[in-house]
């Protein structure tokens, strides 16, 4: 009888080694059902680790929103201007500068301008979006048209910056901004919060968004951040009322 030298000698060195094949089996099934009980903890931790990661991106934009307002009178960031962008804009447009590029001279990187959670895959997307429709028009034609920091009667309650995106068409309709859901037919996230008061919150659904499941990071007038729902905001409040924190009055 033929006796197979191969599976001999391999036992013969799992011997040698102290362990049998028992125990290696063993020891395989217990590192499989560890990762199976701590991959949901680590996920959950990453996605921390990225919620406080956009946190601080939104402290930042703001920090640099307010050295905007030093610069220039006392004047909030405008959302567009009418002109074309640089070479290396953050968000080439022929026709527009958008706020993050008059911004970017502010900040280290544009990656500030991109949650860290973000659906899009290119690193410098932006998905973090400035309120228009009240604090700011959409566009400004002119530096006249650019809103006084001091014309915010609330800055420490004022919405401006946050996570954004574009919101599917049958979710937007709901009063609650929690039931908003992201559109992703759109192939990156946007840098426009629509408020109620703009002429285009309901035909160009681009809003705050829960981004991070239980909320989303928002930055304020006063330069303050702080991790809240959408719903807290106050979007289903008419323009004027007290209990919103979108409205510029």
């Amino acid at each position: 009888m033929r006796t197979n030298t191969s599976f001999v000698g391999r036992r013969r060195v799992l011997r040698q080694s102290g362990i049998t094949l028992i125990e290696l089996l063993i020891t395989i099934s217990l590192c499989s059902g560890l990762m199976a009980m701590t991959g949901p903890a680590l996920i959950l931790a990453r996605q921390k680790a990225n919620e406080l990661r956009c946190l601080n991106s939104v402290r930042n934009i703001s920090l640099a929103s307010a050295l905007f307002s030093e610069e220039n009178s006392d004047k909030i960031v405008p959302h567009a201007l009418l002109g074309a962008t640089g070479r290396r804009a953050i968000l080439n447009n022929q026709f527009l500068t958008y706020w993050p590029d008059l911004l970017a001279q502010h900040l280290s990187s544009p990656e500030n301008f991109r949650c860290p959670e973000s659906r899009s895959t290119n690193e410098t997307a932006v998905s973090l979006g400035m309120a228009v429709g009240s604090l700011v028009p959409y566009l400004s034609s002119t530096a006249r048209q650019w809103t006084s920091v001091s014309a915010v009667a609330k800055p420490g309650q004022t919405f401006m910056f946050g996570d954004a995106d574009w919101i599917e068409a049958l979710t937007a309709r709901s009063s609650n901004a929690d039931d908003w859901n992201a559109d992703t037919s759109h192939s990156s996230a946007s840098w426009t919060i629509r408020v109620p008061s703009d002429p285009a919150f309901d035909r160009i659904p681009t809003r705050a968004w829960n981004r991070h499941g239980h909320g989303l990071s928002a930055g304020f007038v006063d330069g303050h951040v702080e991790p809240t729902r959408a719903s807290a905001l106050g979007f289903d409040l008419p323009q004027g009322h007290a209990g919103n924190r979108w409205d510029l009055k």
